[in-house]
């Protein structure tokens, strides 16, 4: 699995790059290429620091997506990036927890960033996760307009009556954040639980199932928060040393 040319050459995948490796579905063995309803990007996500021009001039940089046919790239520059691993993005999260091979590109700074990867975890990760949750079974009540976000999902309510990529991909993060998260201080990326996460993207699963599969999620998610031994959230000011030492 390679990248198209073009995109091997971007600044933002090579020297201005600290590190970068695979998401999405890739990241968590579901990859489905050839479903009847779509096909997975193959995604990639990274961090970079641009030169320092970009700091001390008029130049700016923060984000970028890059798209071509079945490829697509984010990039967050370290300073955006660390906000959002404070605000539990869990696709960068997920990127300290990489299975190694699936690491594109790690330099002495990313190696940085994954040697103090427990510095971004925390209870907190639990509240985000819940509430979003919470707010889709009330979403799948009978009589509520459903959010389509984009042909794609639209297609997929109007086949299966429920989002199915949504809701794979939130029982997946119940399971991984929100309950082995809490309970072993670990992301497990790459999941076991691959093929029941396929099984309801494929829409194999009814919205019944889906729904008291969550609503068993939750209770366990609870049980795990209890019992859990993390930091109620990051300790910012460790934090905020990591990204001056990264960046000098």
């Amino acid at each position: 699995m390679s990248l198209p040319r073009t995109l091997q050459e971007l600044p933002e995948l090579g020297d201005w790059c600290i590190l970068s490796g695979y998401r999405g579905s890739i990241s968590h063995g579901t990859y489905m290429e050839n479903n009847p309803h779509w096909t997975d990007l193959k995604e990639v996500i990274g961090i970079v620091l641009p030169p320092r021009d970009y700091y001390y001039g008029l130049k700016e940089y923060s984000s970028r997506w890059f798209e071509e046919g079945e490829w697509g790239i984010q990039v967050y520059d370290l300073q955006r990036a660390i906000q959002e691993l404070l605000k539990c993005n869990s696709e960068y999260l997920c990127l300290l927890w990489l299975e190694d091979n699936l690491y594109i590109r790690r330099t002495g700074r990313g190696e940085m960033l994954l040697d103090n990867k427990s510095l971004f975890i925390g209870k907190h990760i639990y509240e985000n996760l819940v509430h979003w949750a919470r707010i889709q079974l009330e979403e799948w009540e009978p009589g509520h307009r459903p959010d389509y976000g984009g042909m794609k999902r639209r297609i997929l309510v109007e086949r299966f009556g429920y989002n199915t990529i949504d809701a794979s991909r939130l029982i997946m993060l119940l399971r991984m954040m929100c309950i082995e998260l809490m309970i072993s201080g670990e992301i497990n990326v790459m999941r076991q639980d691959a093929q029941e996460l396929m099984e309801v993207k494929r829409g194999e699963w009814s919205l019944g199932q889906v729904k008291d599969e969550i609503r068993r999620l939750l209770v366990k998610s609870e049980d795990a928060l209890i019992a859990s031994k993390l930091p109620e959230k990051p300790d910012r000011e460790k934090i905020h040393r990591l990204c001056l030492e990264i960046s000098r």
